[in-house]
Order: C-alpha cells, then sequence, then structure tokens
C-alpha cells in the first residue's frame, strides 16, 4: 500500500538526498535488510521497536525540559515524528532506524562493487574525548575533520561508516568522565594493513585509551555495516580487576557496559539532533549519489589497485 509522503528539508537535519531517502518509505518497515545482533544473535531492531524507543525519549525529554529549554524543542521535534512526514532528526530513533538500515543496503552494495577484500576500522582518537557536560555538536565534524586528515596521510583512499559515542567512567573515579567518540568504517583490506602504524602514529594509546586503533576482518555480515550507525549508545565503565589467588586470570582493567544515565542520554540527543543525521555517516572517496534505485553510495573515483 502505498502513502503520500511528505517532508520538509532542512538543512541543520539531514541532505536533500538523506531526506529524500527516508521520506520515500522504502525502509521503513521490517522488510529486508536483516541482521543478527551481538553474542545471543538477537534480531536486528523492529519499526515497533524503534517507535517505542522513540516514546521513551520524548518521555525522557519531556521530564528534562523543566531546567533544559533545548530538551523541550528536541521533545516537540520527535512528538510529531509519524510514517507519513519524518521529523528527520538527528537524535529520533525512527530516522537512525531508517538511515541505518538504508546504510546497510547501500554500503553492502557499494563494498561488494569494489571487488576487493575488506577489513573494519575501529578508531577512538583519544584526544577527541569530550567531558561530561561539555558534549555539543561541534563534536561530529571535528572528530571527523581530524580523521580525514589522519586518513589521507596514512594512505586510506576508501572508508564508509560512521561515528558512535559512549560515555566513559571509571568505578574508582579514576579519571573524569567523558564522552569518547569512535570511528567504525570498513576500508580495503591492503590499505588497514599499511595505514595501521601510521594511524597509531597520529592516535597513540593512552591510559584511558589502549588500543586506539583496531584493524579487524570483515566476513561480510551486515551486522558490522549496522554498527556504525546505532541509534542507542552505552555507558562504558572501567574497573581494575585483581589477579586470582589460583593464577587463573591476571590483574588488568576491563569494561563493563551500562545504559547511559539521564542526564548523558539528554545531552548527547541534543547534540545529535544539533548535528543533524548526516553527521552521523563519514565517507571517503565516496559519495552519495542520485540512481535509479533512489539514494546510494557510490565512488568518487576508482579504487587504485
Amino acid at each position: 500500500m502505498l502513502f503520500n509522503r511528505r517532508y520538509t528539508y532542512d538543512p541543520t537535519q539531514a541532505s536533500p538526498l538523506i531526506c529524500e531517502m527516508i521520506a520515500s518509505g522504502r525502509y521503513e518497515g521490517n522488510g529486508p535488510p536483516h541482521w543478527k545482533v551481538g553474542r545471543f544473535q538477537k534480531s536486528c531492531q523492529t519499526a515497533e521497536d524503534a517507535e517505542q524507543q522513540r516514546y521513551e525519549l520524548i518521555d525522557q525529554l519531556r521530564r528534562a525540559s523543566k531546567h533544559n529549554p533545548a530538551a523541550l524543542v528536541l521533545a516537540n521535534r520527535l512528538e510529531i515524528c509519524h510514517r507519513l512526514s519524518r521529523c528527520m532528526s538527528g537524535a529520533c530513533p525512527e530516522c537512525l532506524r531508517i538511515l541505518q538500515r538504508w546504510f546497510v543496503a547501500s554500503s553492502f552494495s557499494f563494498l561488494k562493487e569494489l571487488g576487493q577484500d575488506v577489513s573494519i576500522l575501529s578508531l577512538v582518537p583519544p584526544d577527541q574525548g569530550m567531558p561530561i557536560g561539555q558534549f555539543g555538536p561541534e563534536v561530529l565534524p571535528a572528530m571527523a575533520n581530524r580523521v580525514r586528515k589522519a586518513m589521507e596521510k596514512a594512505g586510506i583512499t576508501i572508508a564508509v561508516g560512521g561515528l558512535d559515542f559512549s560515555a566513559n567512567e571509571h568505578e574508582a573515579d579514576e579519571f573524569t568522565p567523558y564522552y569518547q567518540p569512535q570511528l567504525w568504517v570498513l576500508i580495503p583490506r591492503h590499505e588497514a594493513r599499511k595505514s595501521k602504524a601510521n594511524l597509531l602514529a597520529v592516535f597513540p594509546p593512552t591510559h584511558t585509551t589502549r588500543r586506539p586503533v583496531k584493524i579487524l576482518k570483515w566476513n561480510g555480515n551486515r551486522a558490522a555495516l549496522a554498527y556504525a550507525i546505532k541509534s542507542k549508545f552505552n555507558r562504558r565503565m572501567t574497573y581494575d580487576r585483581e589477579a586470582s589467588d589460583n593464577g587463573s586470570q591476571h590483574a588488568c582493567q576491563n569494561t563493563r557496559h551500562r545504559p547511559l544515565r539521564v542526564e548523558q542520554q539528554i545531552e548527547l540527543m541534543i547534540a545529535l539532533d544539533q548535528a543533524g543525521l548526516n553527521a552521523r555517516l563519514f565517507m571517503r572517496g565516496a559519495r552519495i549519489v542520485r540512481t535509479n534505485h533512489g539514494p546510494m553510495i557510490r565512488p568518487i573515483t576508482k579504487l587504485n589497485p
């Protein structure tokens, strides 16, 4: 069944092509693409789950609006979002789910057409952390610009993915809590091998970020693509694990994943709304173009052999 959909292009929220893709309704429902999530291989988020997540976020924002006018602005924006007229907010769980599903389909096709082995690059720049309470929309473009310069020097010509965030805390308060941006992109495998040392020179390990650069093998699982555009974020609680008496485990620093605190959730959502949907995407050597199948990711230039 077809519906008459409408949208108002707002350059602060999304580009014309992203607005067009969301308004088309093609990635609205529970059809393909599909993927499994996490260790227990749960099904990916449904449209109904995203709708419920939006309602819960609206409730949180309205409770916070007494002391935060920006929370009320965002709550009002999310409240009018529905399938015939999407709000296009960078914080909207339903709009983000649509963007995620489009990205999974489009980037999978893009990477397949490259015809080369692909690796996952996880980049956690320690110098891009932001203290809790100071996170704003400028963090996303600043992170993207810094990484693009590092990739250029490292010889990475193709990258598609997105920005993720966590709130990092220490159980014993050994460091000041902060938000940590993470870049999660897929790149040609031969470039990944050559670039790691150069990236580590730009983003060296620190006490709080021991592995800022990770190269992982991609087995074609769509879940790795979906991870780049998440609508739920974690609080990473670092703790010091003691060695066992019998020697079965050594002392080390470990991390537990917890839900964001309410005030962290509110701060992050307001910033993502102000940054817009496109700010979540990261591309190098690729761009979004209009095709017969709607907006899709295509290479800017052919990849060098």
